[in-house]
């Protein structure tokens, strides 16, 4: 039986596994987007800043008014048309093109005359354009290295918060970093002995595999191991919270259940004193019963605990309609007593009740 259920678990947690690992590749998509759309909202000048290295926050080589100057685009159309390709629409597919048959654009760029004075005058380098050129042309990929990484953390997050897969996510941050250290002390070598049996898992579901490939999948696994850091991070603090939570519901809970001792045994003296009174009532009680019921809430699976609730609401309607008898103050509280003591969940409190 335990076997079998065991096994109904391994089934669910793969299968949720396996449904994030789905919806993986869609995030980093949907991230992608809204970060380039964020940093347009923000400031679209980050891009520039990031393609000349912090030294201008406007296009210094392609700009509209350039352009006017120096028939820069003219000279890009040109190029285009000797490589025989069509001009993009996106600019980083332009320069990527252009960077690819570098030779022949930098021919093309010598004979604008206009274009190379404006570099002159501006303090500008041919290489410093190239370096630009590169930069923009990898942007949608440094943009995804961050979006694979985002994505990564809110996948853990997810399955964190909602599935409760903690030693889990621990257990897999602690084999990525293992493969990752000894890639590292071994320059790589350790890696490469996975090409092969990657390569042939590649060719059974009849997809090409190339060692170009095979890089770009390890180079994938540092945004993983930071965002298993990241969660860690996360899990730390969070670990610091809860734990100051749980010390500090158990001291209200030792002081909820301190208080039913005391005054259970002053309600017993009352009742004694007025044996010949049974009519003597208790309109109020120093407890804090609301406390009671909202943590027998949160652990409904306690039996114990849901009857502590019960009894409990259906007492604070009482005493809100009127005044309760000493006895029945009594027998209330003596009931909430054994039942708090025989809580699972309050036994498995090393602080409460103790």
């Amino acid at each position: 039986m335990n076997n079998s259920k065991l096994g109904d678990q391994f089934l669910k947690k793969s299968g949720i596994m396996l449904c994030m690992l789905v919806l993986y590749f869609p995030l980093c998509i949907g991230i992608t987007w809204l970060l380039f759309q964020a940093i347009n909202q923000v400031d679209s000048s980050a891009f520039y800043r990031y393609a000349t290295e912090n030294k201008f926050s406007e296009d210094v080589f392609f700009s509209p008014e350039i352009d006017a100057k120096t028939s820069i685009g003219n000279t890009i159309t040109k190029t285009f048309k000797m490589i025989g390709n069509e001009l993009p629409d996106i600019t980083q597919a332009i320069f990527h093109e252009l960077l690819k048959e570098k030779t022949i654009f930098l021919s093309q760029l010598n004979e604008n005359k206009a274009y190379m004075e404006y570099l002159a005058d501006n303090n500008l380098t041919v290489e410093e354009l190239i370096a630009y050129m590169g930069s923009i042309s990898n942007l949608s990929n440094e943009i995804l290295n961050g979006s694979f990484y985002f994505s990564a953390v809110i996948i853990f997050l997810i399955l964190y918060i909602f599935f409760r897969f903690r030693i889990e996510l621990y257990w897999l941050a602690g084999i990525l970093y293992v493969f990752s250290i000894l890639d590292v002390f071994t320059s790589g070598i350790f890696s490469s002995i996975f090409y092969k049996p990657m390569g042939l898992a590649s060719k059974m579901m009849g997809q090409d595999y190339t060692l170009n490939q095979y890089n770009m999948y390890i180079g994938f696994l540092p945004k993983i191991k930071e965002a298993f850091l990241t969660f860690i991070i996360f899990d730390t603090i969070g670990q610091n919270y809860r734990e100051e939570w749980n010390r500090r519901r158990s001291k209200k809970l030792t002081e909820i259940y301190c208080s039913i001792g005391i005054i259970l045994s002053m309600m017993r003296d009352l009742k004694t004193a007025n044996g010949n009174d049974r009519f003597v009532k208790i309109s109020k009680l120093n407890i804090d019963l609301h406390y009671i019921i909202k943590f027998s809430k949160r652990n409904k699976k306690d039996l114990a605990l849901k009857e502590v609730k019960e009894l409990t609401l259906m007492f604070l309607r009482r005493i809100k309609s009127g005044s309760i008898f000493v006895g029945d103050v009594i027998i209330f509280l003596e009931r909430v007593e054994t039942l708090l003591k025989s809580s699972v969940d309050l036994k498995n409190d090393e602080h409460s009740l103790s």
